[in-house]
């Protein structure tokens, strides 16, 4: 869901790598991403993050709010 209060959950085609950024561009969360990937966001403050998610078939970027 979003606003998320716990996790941010995605699914893509493949593995790869994410990235969750702050409205001030600073990575807060980063790591591999399998086809199906959970964030744990519950200790972010809340605001609004970007999540970029990078695979073979490409790159992806969505806003997500945490609350």
């Amino acid at each position: 869901p979003n606003p998320a209060d716990e996790h941010v959950s995605f699914t893509h085609p493949g593995a790869g790598s994410y990235t969750f950024t702050d409205i001030q561009g600073r990575c807060v969360r980063y790591g591999r991403a399998a086809e199906r990937t959970t964030i744990d966001v519950r200790d972010l403050e809340s605001g609004v993050y970007t999540l970029t998610v990078e695979t073979a078939v490409g790159r992806s970027t969505k806003r997500v709010a945490v609350r």
